[in-house]
């Protein structure tokens, strides 16, 4: 790749004509009419010289070119990168809370292959429980997964990506358990309470009421006292329809 960038003094399009000699034969175009040009000029032969001139066109077709230039292309770095990065270590699983797991490994490595880039390892993936896809991506060697189930095992597997977008073998799983919540009901315990429930970590108090004692024996005297009123009315209407 070589990067070629040149300035107008007034509004034009880019284009460089370049090829292996001086009657160029490949064109690279931007029609978009900018003072400032440039243009990467990809898929070149490496170890070669490429003779290149620049054309600016305005917008009132006045146009002017450059004299041949030329550029070196490096030798040949090496062929892609073809191998795997070398699988995470020593990963740990540890829990945190009750809703909170780390998961911690070492750095992985991306194999020096002769002849080849080592393109180096970028990120890493992490899987869960027996996910075949990752649940998500990190650039560092640590992950802290929240928030989850108190009480709840989980299991954990990484594998590292490389500069080439190659990912090497998932490591072998690691598991932890979640710590319980405390502020969860425990059971038992019994009695207590006149009336209150538990229910999902809820106390639901049944209301109920009381009278004093002296007010509940009024309540029932004039109770009585109107049964009795009301029996003695009874009487009287009885004689007087018997009197008729």
């Amino acid at each position: 790749t070589s990067f070629i960038i040149w300035d107008t003094n007034e509004l034009s399009d880019t284009k460089i004509n370049y090829g292996l000699t001086a009657n160029y034969g490949d064109t690279s175009f931007y029609s978009n009419l900018v003072k400032t040009h440039y243009r990467f000029i990809t898929a070149l032969q490496p170890g070669q010289t490429y003779h290149y001139q620049v054309v600016s066109t305005d917008q009132h077709n006045n146009s002017a070119s450059s004299q041949d230039f030329n550029f070196q292309t490096n030798s040949s770095p090496g062929a892609e990168d073809t191998t795997l990065p070398n699988t995470p270590a020593n990963l740990i699983a540890t829990p945190l809370s009750p809703t909170q797991i780390k998961i911690a490994w070492s750095p992985a490595t991306d194999p020096v292959v002769t002849g080849q880039i080592s393109s180096g390892v970028v990120s890493y993936n992490l899987y869960l429980n027996e996910g075949t896809a990752p649940f998500t991506s990190v650039t560092t060697t640590e992950y802290e997964q929240t928030p989850l189930t108190p009480n709840t095992p989980y299991t954990y597997r990484v594998s590292a990506v490389d500069g080439a977008s190659l990912e090497s073998v998932v490591s072998s799983a690691v598991s932890a358990t979640t710590l319980a919540d405390s502020n969860s009901s425990s059971g038992g315990g019994g009695g207590g309470g006149g009336g209150g429930n538990r229910r999902n970590n809820q106390i639901i108090i049944n209301a109920t009421s009381t009278l004093p004692l002296d007010i509940q024996a009024r309540i029932a005297e004039l109770q009585r006292l109107i049964i009795s009123l009301i029996q003695r009315l009874i009487v009287i209407l009885v004689l007087r329809l018997q009197s008729l």
